[in-house]
């Protein structure tokens, strides 16, 4: 570990100094972005361990190196390199998700129902209730040094309410998968975590619709619209979703060669897709890996993502 602390040590005043060398890269080219992210790829490496050793989830050490060595933190990864790599984060996410929906076992899923949909009720109630209240009364009080009408700290506070139920996929599967959980709580947490996103999904589009028609007086027709719209965008999710991972299944029972790339094309497809038709990503490869896992011999999960 000390040593790997003296190379992360180097390796950061590279970066620090690496743009005054002569004949660098300019620090806002694209070429530059790609030393950037093999930087933070190490630097995340090396907090992963540093976590572990303290029986913490690796994802503990790469979200420090995040905050560490972000636009916010250090700069050495500035805004306009995330904005670059934009499409990696996409590719992530995708992949995250089929692991997600990979690991979701239909017939166990509805064994479970009652305690997945009880789960899901209290903790979005709990948690949108307690923030909710808390904020209110920070900006109704203007305890935040933030000037807020009574009505305009209403809206705030609903919509963290809102923000703070939602659970990260990220953060869920890479835990279990680090740790190779099974059994019953894992499946009830995949459950409640795919759910509430849903949940938070349409809590969220109603919730700032109703804000807007109230704000203009034009009443719940502009609500239900937005309502109408995000449900439709999520049935569309489900349904190109779906469809993928019957192509995967095809796939599978033909092929079944280069399964990595063959993943990696999935991901892309579902990147794409989603993007062009202004599908949900995380929805759409989500069902990816339900479908192939629930309705093939095969899985899309843990061993391929």
């Amino acid at each position: 570990m000390p040593i790997q602390l003296v190379i992360l040590a180097l390796l950061f005043f590279i970066m620090i100094y690496l743009p005054y060398l002569p004949g660098s890269l300019p620090p806002q080219s694209p070429e530059a972005t790609t030393v950037v992210l093999g930087f933070i790829l190490l630097a995340s490496f090396f907090f992963g361990r540093l976590t572990a050793k303290m029986y913490l989830p690796l994802i503990t050490g790469y979200l420090i190196a995040g905050m560490l060595f972000g636009p916010y933190g250090l700069g050495i990864f500035r805004g306009e390199d995330v904005e670059r790599l934009a499409m990696i984060d996409s590719l992530a996410l995708s992949f995250i998700a089929m692991a997600a929906g990979g690991e979701m076992d239909r017939h166990q899923i509805m064994k479970r129902a009652a305690n997945i949909l009880t789960v899901t009720f209290f903790q979005i109630a709990g948690v949108f209730i307690g923030i909710a209240a808390l904020f209110y009364l920070l900006l109704h009080f203007s305890l935040l040094n933030i000037a807020a009408t009574g009505p305009a700290a209403l809206y705030a506070a609903i919509i963290l309410g809102i923000i703070a139920t939602a659970n990260s996929p990220s953060s869920v599967v890479a835990i279990i998968n680090e740790s190779r959980a099974k059994g019953p709580v894992t499946e009830t947490t995949l459950g409640v975590t795919v759910i509430k996103d849903i949940m938070v999904i349409l809590l969220f589009a109603l919730a700032v619709s109703w804000i807007q028609s109230d704000m203009e007086g034009n009443g719940g027709g502009a609500a239900g619209m937005v309502f109408l719209d995000i449900f439709t965008d999520l049935f569309l999710s489900i349904l190109v979703g779906t469809a993928l991972g019957f192509f995967v299944i095809i796939y599978l029972n033909t092929l079944r060669g280069q399964m990595l790339l063959f993943t990696l094309g999935v991901a892309v497809i579902s990147s794409e897709l989603s993007s062009i038709f202004d599908l949900n990503e995380l929805i759409v490869c989500i069902m990816v890996g339900f479908i192939v896992r629930n309705f093939s011999g095969h899985e899309i999960g843990r061993a391929h993502v």
